[in-house]
């Protein structure tokens, strides 16, 4: 797949970083009122060129990511979640330091080859897998199938994991038509601005787990869409450590859809 090997290539000044991933984490998970804690921040973008519309075969039903339990956001990024009695939340807003990737989201906008589809952040305790929650993400109008829908988790063990599970609605060419003509129309801009006119529309997965470390920025790559994601280690001042209770009052049921991820930076 020479296409969608090229491709991390160019997004390199964009990271920052080299995408290291082996390196453990330095603790392990206990409950969340003794784990350490996490700002997770994650901006998926579509590839706007057409190569990999056609360099793979793709499933026509790619199936659809398991929302139970998913936990929606805010548009300020507060996770609607209701702690049980007595136990400290394990899911936090991430605060106005919390959105440290908006230069490229910049960059990405500013490229003819990408489209950001959606800027997320929040802050987490570093739960084993089986208690870690995950983030419902959905973008588009909530009476219209999803342009972008699916899940992110973050696991602590001996490692960091961002385990994603996302399906991408992209417009893509009817047989023979102009690929490249269509490829040029294609993404769907943050700011909700005009779309090009619809095509035919397939479904795209990209169902992955990747080892992070801390504090570096890592990327997650499929030939029609990607993941930029860096977690940082928080610590609480003393005052605003999270006590029983303290979670936001709202809770949504298991699988609820919601467009409240999809924010504008």
């Amino acid at each position: 797949m020479i296409g969608a090997m090229a491709r991390p290539r160019r997004l390199i000044p964009l990271l920052l970083a080299a995408t290291a991933w082996l390196a453990p984490a330095s603790v392990h998970p206990q409950d969340s009122a003794e784990a350490p804690w996490f700002t997770v921040e994650v901006v998926v973008f579509a590839h706007n060129a057409g190569g990999g519309l056609t360099e793979e075969i793709w499933p026509a039903t790619p199936g659809r990511p398991d929302l139970t339990n998913a936990v929606a956001l805010t548009p300020d990024g507060t996770p609607l979640l209701d702690s049980a009695p007595g136990e400290p939340p394990s899911l936090l807003p991430a605060g106005a330091d919390g959105r440290q990737l908006g230069g490229i989201v910049r960059a990405l906008k500013r490229s003819s080859a990408y489209d950001p589809l959606v800027h997320l952040a929040w802050r987490q305790a570093g739960l084993d897998r089986r208690r870690a929650l995950p983030i419902q993400v959905r973008v588009g109008p909530p009476d219209e199938p999803p342009l972008l829908e699916g899940t992110l988790r973050v696991h602590l063990s001996r490692y960091l994991h961002l385990s994603a599970d996302l399906v991408y609605a992209r417009d893509v060419p009817p047989e023979g038509a102009d690929e490249a003509a269509v490829a040029a129309d294609q993404g769907a801009p943050l700011d909700g601005g005009a779309s090009a006119p619809r095509r035919d529309t397939a479904l795209f997965r990209l169902n992955q787990s990747r080892r992070m470390r801390s504090g570096e920025i890592h990327y997650v790559d499929h030939p029609v869409f990607g993941i930029i994601a860096e977690i940082r280690p928080h610590e609480f001042a003393a005052a605003d450590t999270p006590a029983p209770d303290s979670a936001p009052s709202t809770a949504v049921p298991a699988g609820t859809p919601s467009t409240a991820a999809a924010t504008t930076p």
